[in-house]
């Protein structure tokens, strides 16, 4: 005799027995017979208004067998795995013909075209989880993206208006040979803080009279080099033109004078060679000299050698310290005004409100960036902005940042001349797209768009791409980006990457936002890129370009509508009509565009053609389209059930995924009520959506549909069957979910496919212990007689019998004493 008992089918417990005792049901009825099911479910609402769910009486009211679910219900037989065979006479004739097909093709992915490709791996899976990590990435919600784009922003810092060029250095303010005024030099003792290095870079100044300042663009090089040289000059201090330091001569140094000079990345490169002579030159005329490069740019024998030292930022409080002093004392010159002044105080505990924090939308500010943020908040203090105000302000600041970058990218001498400073700035579009992906998502992706904006260009011109000159150092810095560890799932399974991504949440958006909105024939090239990349396989990169695409029709509607959603939607590809839903479910999202894609969406639902219905349906599962999730269920039933005349399975599959997508929202309770109320409804059509959203649910991973902001406690069940997260989690709506299982095991049509779900919980119950124990738990409501144990008890022989992945005798044992307790 096995470990786990094939039960008997000619003594002990005859499959025909009289039903256990009715256990209590849920508070306020359970399922009742086949009247009351008739009774509550055949009525459909009034338009406009929700549906009610039906007050299902308890689990004690269902007496035999044929009082569980009227035309369909089978008579009490033994179960189909007991006989090896199914009784024709589980069919009966109230059931449509071909009805048990339609159930089972109807839990085909949704993707099932993208699925199929070759090669493929969880389609589906990969694509929903890649939008639930992705999509806040994308904010059009907040000022970033609406706000004048025409208003260039403007701090005041002490006495006078400084114009600020975020990021790239604006033409303006290129070096130039000239003295440093004597009042600059002062200010600058007022505000700068010394870095972390400062003692070194003074003693290799001191020594070799020359000292290589490299580091990050706006990390405070200039004012250490103009500090440094103040130490042993006073103020005969100048600056030099960077284009002149390959040709400087003894004559070109005044004696006991200080120069500092920045190297940009298209000078002559920097030699320890160069240097020595430089050295000796400077050792002649007593003169000192600082030079400025970009880490990204340098060579690395010049980082490592006797002339340079790296310029880390200095601290970013103790800067902005350094700054409100400052400012204060300009305000009022005879006012004795210390770091730990009560107004200063406040201003730097203001600088870390996470609202102020969130509003500039970067990680750390740098020491120019830092002296802008010091005047806002002395402007603050002194009353002349309000709080509002200063909030605005500060999400201006990633725009004018990102305003920088795209300057001067005109490329008037054409190819080839241009297209390195095309390739920067498609690298800058790449990673707003795919911030946080793969690098080598991102570099493929960048290279893509630098072809579509280099073709645009000069047509006539062939490019290609750089092999061996290409440096990511450069690349990344001038994208203000680095690369980070980070993980992206194939198949479900998580996969270290090396990952690229922004210095600031708000860049995402600011790129994108200024790129489309100033430069309108850049619009096409990436029009082009984006439906490109909407046809890559990679959910990763797939559902990122519908994301963005989504932000960029939230720009322009109307644009963004005709070029980017209705191509997609109409596409024959599942893929791209998810492309479309989920770029139409970021534009619409709690938006002045909230109404007219609502309606868009409602009459696409509604309407014949079978691609626009299906992009409805994706879009109702994304719980924003219709305004609420009551909504989207309604236009979901319809959708999904249309009328006899039109009934496939497809719009079944369709609609059952939107209708499980939302049970990631804050109401998992409204929408298993709903299936619940579908499953009682006297509509055949209505009661198979109800069984294959039972069974979706039952299937789908709880990562599939776990949202970090609308349902946090899913995070905590992995990849747990959804259907039984949901009931470990929200224990208020237990016993309906395991209502729905025991429909889906018990209904002819639903059967089989119910079972397997049931085999792929036992299989990874078996292998996780917390989960194991929810199950056993969860078994016993899934049992109401005889049949309904024998059938479950089967199951658990035959994977213990399995050749290839036999069930551990143990947990199986376990299971079937769980199942038969309720017996007893």
């Amino acid at each position: 005799m096995s470990d786990v008992e094939s039960p008997g089918r000619g003594g002990g417990e005859a499959a025909g027995a009289a039903p256990r005792a009715a256990r209590p049901g849920p508070a306020g009825g359970g399922r009742g017979d086949a009247g009351g099911r008739g009774d509550a479910g055949g009525h459909e609402p009034r338009k406009g208004q929700p549906v009610e769910p039906v007050e299902r009486p308890g689990r004690s009211g269902k007496g035999d067998a044929a009082h569980r679910g009227g035309a369909d219900s089978p008579p009490d037989t033994p179960p189909d795995d007991a006989k090896g065979t199914e009784d024709a006479s589980d069919d009966k004739a109230g059931d449509r013909t071909g009805e048990h097909d339609r159930v089972a093709d109807a839990l085909r992915s949704p993707l099932a075209d993208a699925a199929a490709a070759p090669g493929s791996v969880d389609a589906i899976g990969d694509a929903a989880r890649t939008y639930q990590q992705s999509r806040n990435l994308f904010n059009v919600r907040g000022t970033n993206l609406f706000f004048d784009k025409s208003t260039l922003t403007h701090a005041q810092i002490g006495g006078s208006h400084t114009h600020h060029h975020y990021g790239a250095q604006a033409t303006a303010g290129a070096l130039v040979l000239g003295p440093v005024p004597a009042d600059e030099l002062d200010r600058l003792d007022r505000v700068y803080q010394p870095v972390e290095e400062r003692a070194r870079m003074a003693q290799v100044l001191a020594e070799r009279r020359l000292v290589v300042l490299s580091g990050r663009p706006g990390t405070g090089r200039e004012f250490t080099a103009l500090s440094l040289l103040r130490k042993h000059t006073g103020d005969r201090v100048m600056r030099m033109d960077p284009t002149a330091l390959g040709d400087l001569q003894p004559a070109s140094f005044a004696e006991r004078h200080g120069y500092v000079v920045r190297v940009a990345s298209d000078t002559d490169a920097i030699t320890e060679l160069r240097l020595d002579r430089l050295r000796a030159l400077l050792s002649d005329s007593k003169a000192y000299l600082t030079v400025v490069v970009d880490e990204a740019v340098a060579d690395e024998r010049v980082l490592r050698g006797r002339y340079s030292v790296p310029c880390v930022p200095p601290d970013p409080e103790a800067t902005l310290r350094r700054h409100l002093v400052a400012l204060t004392v300009d305000a009022d010159p005879e006012a004795e005004v210390y770091e730990d002044y009560q107004e200063i105080t406040d201003s730097v505990t203001l600088a870390a409100d996470p609202e102020i924090r969130e509003a500039i939308g970067l990680d750390e500010l740098r020491p120019r960036e830092t002296a802008w943020l010091a005047g806002l908040l002395e402007s603050h203090a002194r009353g002349a902005l309000t709080r509002e105000e200063l909030l605005r302000e500060c999400r201006l600041f990633a725009r004018g940042l990102v305003s920088g970058w795209f300057q001067n990218i005109e490329c008037r001498d054409g190819l080839p001349e241009g297209f390195p400073a095309l390739r920067t700035a498609a690298l800058r579009i790449a990673i707003a797209v795919f911030n946080g992906a793969s690098y080598n998502q991102v570099a493929e992706a960048a290279e893509l768009l630098a072809w579509e904006l280099a073709a645009t260009l000069d047509p006539e011109h062939v490019v290609g791409r750089p092999l061996f000159t290409d440096d990511l150092r450069t690349s990344l810095a001038a994208a203000r980006a680095e690369i980070v560890r980070g993980e992206e799932e194939i198949g479900g399974v998580a996969v270290p990457v090396r990952a690229v991504r922004f210095q600031g949440e708000a860049l995402t958006a600011a790129v994108l936002g200024h790129v489309w909105d100033r430069f309108h024939n850049v619009r096409g090239p990436i029009v082009r890129w984006l439906l490109a990349l909407g046809l890559d396989p990679r959910p990763q990169v797939w559902v990122r370009a519908s994301l963005a695409a989504g932000l960029l029709t939230a720009l322009d509607f109307t644009y963004g509508f005709h070029e980017l959603i209705r191509p997609t939607a109409l596409s024959a590809s599942a893929q791209n009509r998810l492309f479309a839903a989920n770029a139409l479910a970021l534009a619409g999202g709690e938006t002045e565009l909230s109404r007219a894609v609502k309606v868009l969406v409602r009459d696409w639902g509604r309407g014949d053609h079978p691609e626009l219905r299906c992009t409805a349906a994706f879009a109702h599962g994304r719980g924003v389209i219709a305004g609420s999730v009551a909504a989207s269920l309604d236009e979901l039933a319809r959708i999904g059930c249309g009328t006899p005349e039109d009934l496939d399975d497809m719009r079944l599959a369709e609609a059952s995924y939107g209708v499980v997508q939302l049970l990631g929202t804050r109401e998992p309770g409204e929408v298993v009520d709903r299936i619940c109320t579908w499953m009682e409804d006297d509509r055949v059509e209505r009661r198979d959506l109800a069984l294959v959203c039972a069974i979706r649910m039952a299937r789908t991973p709880a990562s599939e549909v776990y949202d970090a902001l609308t349902s946090p406690v899913l995070g905590d069940y992995g990849e747990w069957p959804l259907m039984l997260a949901l009931a470990a989690a929200h224990e208020d709506i237990y016993e309906p979910i395991a209502d729905l299982m025991m429909e889906a095991l018990y209904q002819p049509r639903s059967r089989e496919a119910a079972l397997e779900a049931f085999d792929a919980w036992v299989r990874e119950g078996a292998e996780d212990r917390v989960l194991g124990d929810l199950i056993a738990d969860f078994l016993p409501d899934l049992v109401y007689d005889e049949n309904d144990c024998d059938r479950l008890v089967f199951r658990l022989l035959r994977l213990m019998r399995d050749a290839d992945a036999p069930l551990d005798v143990g947990f199986a044992r376990r299971l079937r004493d769980a199942i038969r307790k309720e017996m007893d």
